[in-house]
């Protein structure tokens, strides 16, 4: 799951567990599983390793990357001109 900068991933999984054992049909089985409990981070976009990375990316295909904030991470997309 997505979590956003200020929340505790642990704090979280808790409340999402007890929600679903609480909603969830009589009888039914279920198993959740983590992968990880990664604090979230939020990243700026003039940050110099990031500037660094839409460069490289900017002169390996040809086209400027845009930056959106989606989720924990910003996404390259490249749009045709």
């Amino acid at each position: 799951m997505r979590l956003v900068k200020g929340q505790l991933p642990e704090k979280i999984a808790t409340i999402f567990n007890q929600f679903i054992r609480q909603n969830i049909p009589e009888g039914f089985k279920y198993t959740i599983k983590y992968s990880s409990f990664t604090k979230p981070v939020e990243v700026a976009k003039n940050h110099p390793y990031l500037r660094a990375a839409a460069n490289a990316y900017a002169k390996a295909f040809g086209n400027v990357p845009v930056l959106l904030r989606c989720g924990w991470n910003y996404s390259c997309r490249e749009f045709a001109c």
